[in-house]
């Protein structure tokens, strides 16, 4: 029972808490909209429901009407919470991650103990799923404009993020101008940015943020963010729009942490952002920080990207998530020609990474995935090979006579 309390808190803590109007895009409403991003947190939060429930032996349906209780009362809670709006669709997702981890609970069995050849199967396949997220990873976070017609903004106040206090005094994208509001010829801007031509934006500083502010930026006339360049703290922030947002996941920005730290307001500044190899120049006056960019451990952030995240978990983050997508390849290995090349394929597929646009795998790279790995053979040397009645009762049923 305290399994399913905890489990309950969380999600409430979660959903429940109220969100700064400038971390909130809207709020205080009710809506039908999908967003993947948006689906696969709400499975990820409800996923430790299900197994608490299932580990109680509660079957599907149970575990199903139990979790569309608990979610209608969020979505309708949420309507009256600053920053949250109730969203119907999330009902679907949300049901959807207690059967996941319900169903995890009845299975496990067949992959915490699945035997010697069970076990080299479960790996080749797992090797071709973190393959598949690896390079899809650099695939989604690939630049997309789209061919529209583009806006400028100078120092634009978008409602949801903070308002920078300086001014723009002009903007070029090599030898093009990019005045404030509708740009005469977006297909060239298109170009000369996937190109690589730099982005210079002359500017008088203003006054510390404390959250994300756009200084200079460019959307379409359907009002999707395009380029953004803008200030965060001491922080100067880059975000481009990717493969990723076509399908509705996030959209993850670049830094150059605290370079902004000595600029008084006032002062003159001259920044500027230009694509470099598979990843970003970001530059302040005459200094410079290359590459700045995505790298395989990026993943997490087409998912889950708040803009309130501390820039110093980042590289935590993933390392997390790079570990975490080689542990199964550590629980699963066994001493076979066909266990390594599981193995391998997963580490061929870290190294092709820059293939598909992501910066080259760095030493913490591989050190998080062998720490996976290394995890998952302590994993299974903990778990052990339990007999079939052990296991049969992890579950919550009774042993079955063979």
């Amino acid at each position: 029972m305290l399994a399913v309390a905890a489990a309950v808190a969380g999600i409430l803590l979660l959903t429940l808490w109220p969100i700064a109007p400038r971390y909130a895009e809207d709020g205080g409403s009710f809506s039908l909209r999908f967003g993947l991003a948006d689906a696969v947190r709400n499975v990820i939060l409800f996923v430790p429901l299900g197994i608490a429930l299932g580990g109680r032996g509660a079957g599907a349906i149970r575990v199903a009407l139990c979790a569309t209780a608990l979610s209608a009362a969020i979505e309708l809670a949420q309507v009256q919470i600053p920053g949250r709006y109730g969203n119907a669709a999330d009902l679907v997702s949300n049901v959807a991650g207690a059967l996941v981890g319900s169903a995890l609970v009845r299975s496990a069995p067949r992959w915490l103990w699945p035997g010697r050849s069970g076990a080299i199967r479960l790996g080749l396949v797992w090797s071709i799923v973190v393959a598949a997220i690896l390079l899809g990873t650099g695939v989604l976070l690939a630049p997309a404009l789209p061919p529209t017609e583009y806006y400028a903004g100078w120092t634009l106040d978008l409602g949801h993020l903070d308002r920078y206090t300086g001014r723009v005094s002009s903007a070029h994208l090599g030898a093009e101008p990019l005045p404030n509001g509708r740009l005469a010829h977006s297909d060239v801007v298109r170009h000369l940015w996937l190109d690589g031509v730099p982005l210079r934006v002359d500017a008088v500083a203003g006054e510390r943020t404390t959250s994300l502010a756009p200084i200079f930026s460019i959307h379409d006339d359907l009002h999707r963010e395009i380029v953004l360049l803008g200030a965060e703290r001491g922080d100067l922030v880059l975000r481009v729009r990717t493969r990723a947002q076509a399908v509705s996941l996030d959209r993850p920005g670049m830094r150059w942490p605290g370079v902004l730290d000595d600029v008084r307001a006032g002062e003159p500044i001259a920044l500027g952002a230009r694509r470099e190899g598979n990843g970003w120049c970001l530059s302040l006056g005459e200094r410079s920080a290359c590459p700045i960019g995505f790298s395989a451990g990026s993943g997490w952030r087409l998912v889950w990207f708040p803009q309130s995240l501390s820039p110093a978990a980042g590289p935590w983050l993933n390392a997390a998530w790079l570990a975490a997508l080689f542990v199964p390849l550590g629980l699963w290995l066994r001493a076979s020609l066909a266990s390594a090349t599981a193995v391998v394929i997963a580490v061929l597929a870290l190294l092709a990474t820059p293939l598909t646009g992501l910066l080259p795998p760095a030493l913490a790279d591989l050190a998080a995935s062998a720490t996976g790995i290394a995890l998952g053979v302590a994993m299974r040397a903990v778990l052990g090979e339990r007999s079939r009645s052990s296991r049969l009762a992890l579950t919550g049923r009774p042993a079955l006579p063979s």
